[in-house]
């Protein structure tokens, strides 16, 4: 997996976009778990079709799965402050 941008958007409601586009550049087996952690964070999305457990605890991270990953895909991370985010991915098989 590459790291293609980043961006980070400050929204008129006062929270913050952050956005990411990776690339996996070969279909691996399983699932790709991709975790952001911030104070703030509010919510996470990528664009995939095949997305699995995804869920957010408040104050902590928050994480999405993609089933059998390849290609490229946008990361959006929400968060209610302008903080540091820092992602994480990890194979689940």
């Amino acid at each position: 997996m590459r790291g293609l941008t980043s961006e980070k958007t400050a929204n008129a409601d006062g929270t913050y976009t952050h956005k990411y586009v990776v690339e996996w550049t070969a279909e691996l087996p399983g699932d790709w778990r991709v975790l952001a952690y911030t104070k703030s964070i509010l919510a996470i999305r990528i664009s995939a079709n095949q997305i699995g457990w995804s869920g957010v605890r408040p104050g902590d991270y928050a994480f999405t799965t993609v089933s059998h990953p390849n290609g490229r895909y946008t990361i959006v991370v929400q968060t209610s402050a302008d903080d540091q985010i820092e992602l994480k991915h990890e194979l689940v098989r």
